[in-house]
Order: C-alpha cells, then sequence, then structure tokens
C-alpha cells in the first residue's frame, strides 16, 4: 500500500520533474477506474491542467476493446495522467510512447530484459505472461481535448491469475514508487523527442515487439488472421508477415500465439 513517506516522495520528485513539475497529483485509496475518474475531471474543469491521478485499488479497471484489467489492493499499481491533444491526432502515438516508456524504465533500472517484449503497441508481456497494460482514451469538453493514459502493472505476484507476470520477477528490489518514477522520468525523455527523430526511435524498439506469433482480428470485418511481427514503420505502425506478404498493422485486436 501507499503511506504518507511514500506520497510525499512521489511528490517531491513530482515537483523536480520539468515535464510533470505543474501537473495536479491526485491519490485515491480505491476506486472504479482511474481513467473514468480522470476522464470525468477533465470535462468539469474550465481550464485545462494536467492530472496524475493513482489509485491504491480499482475495482472496475478497463483494458482494450472493453476488456477488464484486474488489479489486487497490495499487488498492483494502476493510475492515469492527461496530456493535451489536437482534435486531428489521434491517440496512436501517445500510445506507443507509454509501452515503449515501461521497457526503458524497466531497462534503466537495470532489470533481466531477456524474457521482456512488448505486444504491440504498448502491452509488456514477460515470456507469456503480460506484466502490464495501456488504456488511451480522449476526453473532449466545450474548452479542451486531452487524451487520457491509464497504466496498470502487476508489481507482486497475482494470485488466482497464472497468466500474469510481476516486476518483482525481474526486478525484486523495485517497488510501486521506485517503477513509477522510472516510467514517469522515460515518458518524459521520449515524449521530448523531436517529430523527425521518432522514426529512429521506433526502430531503435522493433526488435522488442516480437517474441511469438500473433492472431491479429480485423476490427471491420472481423477476420481473424495468423501474423509474424517482422518490423516497426517510420510512423510506429507494426509490420508483419502474413502468410509470406507483408501487412501493416494499425488497428486490430491482436494476441500472441506461443508454440
Amino acid at each position: 500500500m501507499f503511506n504518507t513517506p511514500q506520497y510525499r516522495e512521489l511528490e517531491t520528485f513530482v515537483r523536480s520533474q520539468d515535464f510533470w513539475r505543474d501537473c495536479e497529483l491526485l491519490w485515491k485509496t480505491e476506486t472504479g477506474s482511474t481513467n473514468d475518474d480522470l476522464k470525468l475531471i477533465l470535462s468539469e474543469i474550465p481550464e485545462y491542467r494536467q492530472h496524475l491521478l493513482l489509485a491504491e485499488h480499482q475495482t472496475a479497471g478497463k483494458g482494450q476493446l472493453g476488456r477488464k484489467w484486474h488489479s489486487e489492493a497490495q499487488q498492483s499499481l494502476t493510475f492515469s495522467f492527461s496530456r493535451m491533444v489536437n482534435l486531428s491526432e489521434n491517440d496512436f502515438p501517445l500510445s506507443l510512447f507509454t509501452g515503449v516508456a515501461i521497457m526503458r524504465a524497466l531497462d534503466k533500472a537495470g532489470g533481466d530484459l531477456s524474457d521482456v517484449w512488448l505486444k504491440w503497441p504498448n502491452d509488456v508481456w514477460i515470456g507469456k505472461r503480460k506484466f502490464s497494460g495501456v488504456l488511451v482514451e480522449v476526453v473532449h469538453s466545450m474548452t479542451l481535448s486531452a487524451a487520457v493514459v491509464g497504466l496498470g502493472a502487476n508489481i507482486m505476484p497475482m494470485h488466482g491469475f497464472a497468466d500474469s507476470a510481476s516486476l518483482q520477477e525481474i526486478l525484486p528490489s523495485f517497488g510501486k514508487i521506485d517503477f513509477l518514477k522510472a516510467f514517469l522520468r522515460a515518458f518524459a525523455d521520449l515524449y521530448a523527442v523531436a517529430p523527425v527523430d521518432l522514426a529512429a526511435l521506433w526502430k531503435s524498439y522493433a526488435g522488442n515487439f516480437w517474441k511469438a506469433d500473433l492472431e491479429i482480428t480485423d476490427h471491420s470485418t472481423g477476420e481473424i488472421k495468423r501474423a509474424r511481427a517482422k518490423d516497426l514503420s517510420s510512423d510506429g505502425t507494426l509490420i508483419v508477415d502474413i502468410k509470406g506478404k507483408p501487412a501493416r498493422i494499425t488497428s486490430a485486436s491482436i494476441r500472441p500465439v506461443f508454440a
């Protein structure tokens, strides 16, 4: 669980970071969904301010495509943060940034990443088990459009969920606050990358995206295809091989298929 010294440690860290310094830091013991809470807050404020909302426990956490995200009060880290977006933007680059930031945070902390990989665009897996998930949603009001980025990560082993991996497996001495600080620092560094340099950034992390074959479900047709990840394009979309032919994936339900 979080405690007062941890909160003060996090607040001190946030105020020391240029990227996060002015954000509103909120902390809840329990809530349904930090994303839902933050979307409501942003829809009601007259003027945008960046927020970072943490919860010790989520009872109705959300994943991609309406799936549930399961967490336990003392085992997981769940939080959401906001960024202003232009009406013409989609949430894809932000989604990809978040997944890569998780990988960078683990790497900078000295974790053994030999079995860690990214299921495009942002789920982090350890071997055949999921460590973290990300959900990006956009909220519009009369005065603003903002993206809400929700992240859930298993810090300790999850009871009753054999397909879940935890931070303890690769960084046993790393706690919730340690990981959160490492992520916030990594995200800020990545967000500062100039647009002209993004292609090189995606290329540098491309090798983290294929540790398994993929089962891809097309959102528009419902068609399911077996594919193998091959590369990331200059804009971060996934390039796969489907029956010997290359294809670009921009939006789809992707499930890893293990031998």
